[in-house]
């Protein structure tokens, strides 16, 4: 494991100057990918309700995802699961079938936050920084709207001084975009702060563009 990759939060060691911590968010605080896999097949069994079991529903979500990603590529809006249930009906030849591709959304994230834990130490991590007043910046890519409802179920909003999203910053991780309005948001300067997240190439190498000193979480 290199210098810059970290295990857990358990093994963070921050420097005393350090005045911000910025941190990804998704399979960073908490694993991503059980909580998808478990939402998908909630959905996936509502829609066999609607269309039956002619369809192949994962192959049908793949190629919906990849529809909405090509036509609004390295965008907050290209990771909406709105969308990607909203193209499932359409390459059906269904049309946007509104009120279902809503019901849809809801029940993914539903099950997806049912299934939400924080991982070890990230909940000793935020409330160590809060009392040595160091500011915790979330930088994530995907909509403010649904991360915010992800904090509030974590229980970690009180614990964050800002949020930044791809969705506000106009641009997603790693363009030097999203890590300046942090860093204005923070008001603080780049070698002031430490960015934690679990991709090497949109957190850590994005980051370290700027001058910010980056660790790499990599869950076992």
């Amino acid at each position: 494991m290199s210098k810059t990759a970290i295990k857990n939060f358990h093994a963070v060691s921050l420097k005393p100057d350090t005045k911000g911590v910025f941190l990804d968010f998704d399979n960073c605080l908490y694993v991503y990918e059980p909580c998808h896999r478990s939402a998908l097949m909630s959905a996936k069994n509502e829609m066999e309700k609607i269309i039956g079991k002619s369809h192949d529903f994962f192959a049908l979500y793949t190629t919906a995802q990849d529809r909405v990603k090509r036509r609004i590529p390295k965008a907050a809006a290209s990771h909406s699961r709105l969308l990607y249930f909203e193209a499932m009906f359409e390459l059906l030849g269904m049309g946007s079938m509104i009120e279902k591709s809503l019901f849809l959304e809801n029940v993914y994230w539903k099950k997806f936050m049912e299934k939400m834990k924080l991982v070890s130490g990230v909940k000793k991590f935020l409330i160590d920084c809060k009392k040595k007043n160091i500011k915790i910046v979330i930088v994530s890519d995907l909509t403010a709207g649904i991360q915010f409802e992800k904090m509030m179920k974590l229980g970690m909003d009180h614990l964050v001084d800002f949020v930044v999203t791809s969705e506000e910053a106009g641009a997603e991780k790693p363009h030097k975009k999203i890590f300046q309005l942090a860093l204005k948001k923070a008001g603080l300067k780049s070698h002031e702060v430490i960015m934690i997240g679990d991709s090497l190439q949109k957190d850590v190498q994005g980051a370290q563009v700027l001058g910010i000193k980056a660790l790499q979480i990599i869950h076992e």
